[in-house]
């Protein structure tokens, strides 16, 4: 594991600490599940664009919760603060347009 992935790692284990979570492998498809939902949760810097993953991946994705922690500080990597975003299925059709995967 990358060393500047250790602070996303981190924040990841103090979500699921704090939701009463259990663990995946950091491989997994998903973090986790929240109220049904899969669940993915990022930490990121507040200036840094929201990677969703790979197009496919997004495509194919059913509607899900993701949290994301916002740090600040490159060196300290502080959070300064943290997001629940649900994709809804309407969420999902009108980020994903009217274009199908194939096209």
């Amino acid at each position: 594991m990358a060393e500047r992935q250790l602070h996303g790692l981190q924040f990841e284990a103090d979500i699921k600490t704090h939701l009463n979570l259990s663990s995946n492998s950091y491989t997994a498809h998903w973090d986790g599940e929240l109220d049904g939902m899969p669940l993915s949760i990022k930490c990121m810097g507040v200036s840094n664009a929201l990677e969703m993953s790979s197009m496919l991946r997004f495509w194919q994705s059913p509607p899900f919760t993701m949290i994301v922690g916002w740090w600040r500080d490159s060196l300290t990597k502080k959070v300064v603060g943290v997001q629940e975003l649900r994709f809804t299925q309407e969420v999902l059709d009108r980020l994903r347009g009217s274009l199908s995967l194939e096209e």
